[in-house]
């Protein structure tokens, strides 16, 4: 669920870790149903379409693009602005890499989040799977596989970033697409403090629901 550019097995495979591929190194998943709760947020939407994958994000949020045209990974960065009391310390990423290490999605994402895990010294941290149907509509001859992890840990990166709270939590949903020249991955993924993870909830729904690769 999070780094083709900076996967250390040099394919471009995705990192679970509290950045996305683009923020391996800058950035230091708890849904289980869709709750409408009282402090649930409620935001506007911009529409991200790029070559490969369209998503819609918060609207005024900054959009980091690593990709160039024809590559066989790449990636998106959405960051809340500083200061954003509705999403302090929060950001969004989706990307894609061709040519997975393995078919199965939930092998490849639990593997590189195990890399991950112990390449960045996580603390406290837990694991469970999701059921990818409760967030989104994902084709019938797509393999995928969603993940929720909480830990403890980057205390260099939230330094870095001037972010306080180290306790994160991290949702991902990785989607493998055959095609005529091969596997893709295609993922999407949210990173924030646990404190927030639940106001999160509509907006992680929307967004995981806008998700469209483009096989």
């Amino acid at each position: 669920m999070v780094s083709p550019q900076n996967a250390s097995d040099g394919r471009g495979r995705l990192l679970l870790i509290a950045g996305s591929a683009t923020v391996a190194g800058l950035l230091a998943v708890g849904l289980v149903v869709y709750l409408l709760l009282p402090n649930a947020l409620s935001v506007d939407y911009e529409r991200y379409e790029g070559d490969r994958v369209s998503v819609d994000h918060p609207r005024g949020w900054e959009v980091r693009e690593e990709s160039e045209p024809h590559a066989s990974s790449g990636s998106v960065l959405f960051l809340a602005p500083d200061g954003d009391e509705d999403f302090p310390e929060t950001a969004m990423a989706v990307g894609w890499y061709d040519d997975p290490a393995h078919e199965d999605a939930g092998t490849e994402a639990v593997e590189a989040w195990n890399e991950a895990a112990a390449e960045l010294g996580f603390e406290d941290w837990d694991q469970k799977e999701l059921d990818p149907a409760d967030y989104t509509d994902v084709p019938g001859d797509w393999d995928a596989a969603m993940f929720e992890d909480t830990y403890t840990g980057l205390d260099n990166t939230a330094e870095m970033l001037g972010w306080e709270e180290t306790r994160r939590f991290s949702l991902a949903l990785q989607s493998h697409v055959v095609e005529a020249e091969g596997t893709t991955a295609y993922w999407i993924a949210w990173y924030g403090p646990q404190s927030e993870r639940r106001s999160y909830d509509r907006v992680v729904h929307e967004t995981l629901e806008s998700f469209t690769p483009r096989p």
